[in-house]
């Protein structure tokens, strides 16, 4: 067999450090032999054996004097090299190593020849070539096939009082040291490797509350360490008592017991009296012996368990590979196994102890869960075997929990592959079924058990075509997960137990191989005790492309072991596994202690920076950051970090593609990079920064290495002064506008769109007040949207139906909402208009004149928002303006409405005055003639009873005459103080009327009728009685009927955008005039004096009349 071999001279250069000088082979590279040299700062002046990759290395560090080193003595370190999986005899290797660095000293000045390249000192070619000569016999000479052994596998039970120094004597046998070791408190297991043999040394703890503990670890063990403490002559008799108890155990007759005489060093006296006291001569069922020691000096031990190894070896037979085997058992809380039962009988003689160590596997995997049964396949390489292990309950009111745990192991050869194994599960199952039935009947699981076995055997048969080509793919991988340079596990991906394990991961958990597997992985544990190393391996394996993790674990020994691990999901023989790579990077952080010094100034700038610092690597994620990303986005930095930067939200989409850019642009080489980036905060707040990118290289590596500076604060100090000047812009374009006004709503429009686009709203809008002040309206209106718009809906709309919004107004402040939503309960009618039109927030203010509340100018955003100081300034200033026009405007109006009125009273005097002096001169004509007539009647008696008819038309014009006057008095009075509107019912007036004309035209019969016959209102006042009387008076004095019929026909409309009541006057007389041409003949002036009244009173209303075809019409709005 083939076994490397390689050796290595490395001298320590106070100039350039440590370095290799020779190597033989030559011809062997590696990247791994470098590291070599670094030993000389790990360890001290000695032998040790050190393991990195593939390699073991045994070595051995030694002084030569000097006259130009330091100190006048060279440090140089003699390294032998073998394959990590092979074991060495180390007492060889350090006595063939000791016997080169002899020889080396004994060249005359062989520090001369480590100089030849030095720049500082003469080196001397000929001593180099002595050396090399040297170290080329010593490489050819080396007795490879004595030093690298096939060790043979022994346990030993080490046991005494506590501080007997048990601890401390494993530590010299390991190679490592502990100035104050603490006291067991659990049995712990190590491995060291003595002579040609590789024991398992099982540490007990000494308090005497823990020696219960020792008597389940002495089955199957193959010697005895007795451990007394010389110094500590109280507890002499408690060590004697403990000595003999154990020794005279049955489960260790013949064993070999090494009695070890501590702690020498704390003592002078004779120790006769006390190895008489101990009566090792009753030992007689053990070959054994007594050592005085001192482990702390490792004085005698290394003679002592020479002694003892020479007993093992002796002794020591291999184990007998296993073919196939069966056992069944059942677990109780109280009685602990019960029911073992083994088939074959004598294929193991550690079946009692197998069941122990399933059952504790199966707390792991039914610990909280409610599944009933379950299997894991598990290698057991100390029998060559793998393990099915197959577990279920019997429900058992009689015990705590109400199950009685069962198990089944089927114990094949470890050939067989884990997917054959795999094909026997339902089977299994099934059978295990049937023996919890009958779990008490011992003779009916043992023919059971014969049954599996027979079936499975010749199932086995069938598939040795399928074992072979299996067997050749799981030699494979197992050939590649041995000889892995890393330790690795295979872990159960639903219990969480390992299953398999390579050896690199003895030497991490300081374990044997078959305690590793079948451990739970929650029983790795991490210096950091609020870590937990199997919560990290999950969350490993969920994250898509994960990074190295580094943890410190904890080996059985307490040592801390730097790692770095890795884990991902496989699947293999129909499980799910995850398979956990862990590398003991020990070396390479003692390599970066030497370059923290460096990089802690550098790392003090970086962590304490002000400036948030992001490193992201060439794969796009973001792998560092210093603790100002925290304050910068609020985020935790371990919730941003190893994530795709590409991923992260905290870059604002609209400046993502932005930074993009420029980062590709500098990977392609162009220079560094500023942008200004607006920030995505946890808190949904957003913020500027400054971020200048740079392309770095760290280890190797490129990065991209990104610094941000929040600039908010500038940002809105730039914005207040951007807005500042826009707000004196358009304060500036809205006072020039009202300096000179020539059109007042093209004015007021233009300031609102300059006022609504500096203030983002969706509306800018001005409500007027109609003279009544209980009515407003729209009158100019801004949308940066045509959907927003108001104008023609609320055209008009009462005041009185928003009491909060009008108590808001009459306050005379600004009116702000920031979330319709909050508006109170009483504010309710304001609040469902609002939400009707999408509004949800505004700010008004009301415009008031010197009659009082005039309007409100209002700015409305469909968005929940804030409202800026600018914004109540420009609004404000605006309003001041507004006002001021208004106030000028109804001024300038009133003075000419006055100016026209007064022209209008003058032309309506001499109107008036025309007409009244006609309709007077032709009343008085009637009269005069009227007179004459009655003059002529009396002389003449035949006509005399005319006379009563000439009275009565003499009291007619009478009457004409006072009806022109009051005619006339009414007109002046609408011309002067105008009517106040109310409702009014149209039926009661015209009632009215009709009853004032049954005493009025006596000769005529006259019918009159409404319809519909309902109730109608108008918004009028009583002088409505007017408006009917003059019409009706011209219907019924013009229809020269004496049968007159009147219908008086109601209807409602829409007119101007509002609600009117129409009239329709139709009487059966003949046709009226044109009322155009009315005033063109002399004869209808008086008509014309009755239609003045009637057109100015409706004028007042709002209403209108006319005529169509030879009827009068009025309409005026509805009450």
């Amino acid at each position: 067999m083939f076994i490397l071999k390689l050796l290595i001279l490395s001298h320590f250069d106070f100039l350039y450090g440590p370095q290799i000088v020779l190597k033989a082979p030559e011809s062997v590279s590696d990247e791994e032999l470098e590291k070599i040299p670094a030993l000389m700062d790990l360890y001290e002046k000695g032998f040790f054996v050190h393991i990195f990759g593939k390699f073991k290395s045994v070595n051995l560090i030694f002084e030569l004097p000097s006259e130009y080193a330091r100190g006048t003595k060279e440090l140089l370190l003699i390294s032998y090299l073998v394959d990590a999986k092979n074991d060495v005899n180390d007492n060889v290797v350090k006595k063939l190593l000791k016997q080169f660095a002899t020889e080396l000293k004994k060249i005359e000045d062989a520090y001369k020849g480590f100089y030849v390249n030095s720049e500082v000192h003469h080196g001397d070619e000929e001593v180099f070539k002595k050396i090399q000569l040297l170290f080329s016999k010593f490489f050819e000479s080396f007795p490879i096939e004595s030093v690298v052994i096939k060790r043979k596998r022994a346990k030993i039970f080490l046991f005494g009082l506590t501080q007997a120094g048990k601890t401390t004597i494993v530590n010299c046998l390991r190679n490592s040291y502990s100035k104050n070791p603490l006291p067991t408190t659990n049995v712990h297991i190590s491995r060291v490797n003595l002579e040609d043999l590789s024991i398992l040394v099982y540490d007990a703890p000494g308090q005497i509350k823990f020696h219960d503990l020792w008597f389940p670890y002495l089955k199957n063990q193959n010697g005895l360490v007795f451990v007394l403490d010389l110094a500590d002559e109280e507890k002499l008799p408690a060590a004697k008592k403990i000595l003999h108890k154990i020794a005279d155990n049955p489960q260790v007759k013949d064993l070999p017991l090494l009695i070890l005489l501590n702690k020498k060093d704390l003592i002078s006296k004779d120790i006769k009296d006390k190895v008489e006291f101990l009566e090792l001569d009753k030992l007689e069922n053990h070959p054994h012996k007594y050592f005085v020691t001192s482990a702390i000096n490792n004085d005698g031990i290394e003679e002592a368990f020479n002694w003892l190894s020479l007993q093992l070896s002796a002794a020591l037979t291999p184990y007998s590979e296993i073919e196939l085997g069966l056992i069944f058992s059942l677990w109780d809380e109280n009685d602990g196994l019960k029911n073992i039962l083994v088939y074959p009988d004598a294929f193991t003689d550690d079946h009692e102890l197998i069941a122990v160590r399933c059952f504790s596997i199966s707390q792991f995997i039914f610990g909280g869960e409610s599944f009933k049964r379950a299997t894991v396949v598990l290698p057991f390489t100390n029998l060559k075997a793998k393990a099915a292990i197959y577990f279920d309950i019997i429900p058992n009111d009689k015990i705590r929990g109400g199950n009685l745990p069962i198990s089944l192991v089927v114990f094949y050869n470890e050939k067989i592959p884990r997917a054959i194994i795999d094909q026997f599960n339902i089977l299994i199952f099934e059978k295990l079924t049937e023996l919890k039935k009958y779990y008490h009947d011992r003779n009916y699981i043992t023919n059971e058990l014969k049954k599996i076995y027979e079936s499975i055997k010749e199932k086995l048969n069938t598939y040795k075509p399928t074992i072979r080509a299996l067997r050749i793919a799981e030699l494979r991988y197992q050939a590649l997960f041995k000889a892995a340079r890393d330790a690795i596990i295979i872990i159960d991906r639903k219990s969480g137990i390992i299953i398999d394990a390579n050896e690199q991961m003895e030497f991490i958990l300081n374990q044997l191989m078959e305690d590793i597997i079948g451990m739970h992985i929650s029983q790795i544990k991490l210096k950091d005790e609020s870590m937990s190393f199997m919560d990290e391996v999950y969350r490993i394996v969920k994250l898509y492309n994960p990074p190295l993790l580094e943890l410190e674990l904890l080996n059985s020994n307490g040592e801390v072991i730097p790692i770095e691990i890795n884990a991902n999901e496989i699947q293999m023989g129909g499980q799910n596994l995850i398979q956990c790579i862990l590398r003991d990077i020990t070396e390479r952080k003692l390599a970066q202690k030497n370059l923290e010094n460096s990089e802690k100034k550098f790392r003090y700038l970086f962590e304490n920076s002000p400036f948030t610092i992001m490193l992201i690597n060439q794969k796009g994620l973001l792998v560092d950051s210093n603790p100002a990303i925290e304050d910068l986005t609020g985020y935790r930095k371990k919730d941003l970090l190893y994530n795709r930067f590409a991923d992260l939200t905290i870059i604002h989409k609209e400046d993502f593609v932005k930074l993009t850019k420029e980062l590709k642009n500098l990977v392609k080489g162009k220079p560094y990079t500023h942008a200004e980036i607006r920030i995505n905060r946890k808190d949904k707040s957003i913020i500027w920064t400054s971020i200048q990118s740079t392309l770095i290289k760290i280890g190797g590596e490129k990065y991209i290495q990104l610094i941000a500076d929040d600039i908010t604060e500038q940002k809105q100090a730039e914005q207040i002064i951007k807005t500042r000047l826009k707000s004196e812009k358009i304060i500036s374009a809205i006072s020039s506008r009202f300096i000179v006004i020539e059109d007042l709503d093209q004015v007021i429009s233009d300031s609102l769109r300059d006022i609504g686009r500096f203030s983002n709203s969706d509306r800018a809008s001005f409500y007027l007040f109609d003279d009544d002040n209980i009515s407003m309206r729209i009158s100019h209106e801004w949308i940066n949207q045509e959907e927003f718009s108001l104008k023609e809906n609320l055209q008009y709309f009462f005041i009185d139906t928003f009491p909060w919004w009008k108590k808001r107004l009459e306050k005379g402040d600004f009116i702000q909402i920031l979330n319709v939503e909050k508006l109170p309960e009483d504010a309710r009618a304001t609040k469902d208009l609002l939400e009707s039109q999408g509004i949800q927030s505004l700010l008004a203010l009301p415009i008031f004149l010197r009659e009082g509340l005039t309007g409100y100018l209002i700015l409305e955003k469909t968005c929940k928002d804030s409202w800026r100081d600018d914004d109540y300034a420009v609004l404000g200033i605006f309003s001041e303006f507004l006002s001021n026009a208004l106030q000028r405007n109804k001024a300038e109006k009133q003075l000419k409405e006055s100016e026209q009125k007064y022209h209008q009273a003058y032309d309506r005097a001499n109107f008036y005055k025309e007409l009244f002096a006609h309709d007077m001169n032709r009343i008085l004509n009637n009269v005069e003639q009227m007179i004459k007539n009655v003059s002529s009647k009396i002389n003449n008696d035949q006509r005399r009873d005319n006379i009563g008819y000439i009275i009565n038309n003499l009291q007619d014009q009478v009457s004409n005459g006072h009806k022109l006057i009051n005619n006339v008095q009414k007109l002046s009075k609408l011309e002067e103080s105008g009517i106040k509107l109310e409702k009014i019912e149209i039926k009661r007036i015209l009632e009215d009327v009709f009853r004032h004309f049954e005493s009025v035209f006596l000769k005529k019969k006259i019918r009159f009728k409404i319809k519909p016959d309902e109730n109608f209102y108008v918004s009028a006042d009583d002088i409505l009685f007017d408006v009917f009387e003059n019409i009706l008076f011209l219907d019924i004095y013009n229809n020269k009927n004496k049968h007159v019929d009147i219908e008086i026909k109601i209807t409602k409309e829409i007119r101007k955008n509002n609600n009117y009541i129409t009239m329709k006057f139709i009487d059966n007389g003949l046709e009226v005039k044109d009322m155009n041409h009315i005033e063109e003949e002399g004869d209808n002036r008086g008509m014309l004096l009755r239609l003045s009244l009637v057109d100015r009173i409706l004028t007042t209303f709002d209403g209108e009349i006319w005529v169509e075809g030879s009827n009068f019409v009025i309409s005026i709005p509805e009450g």
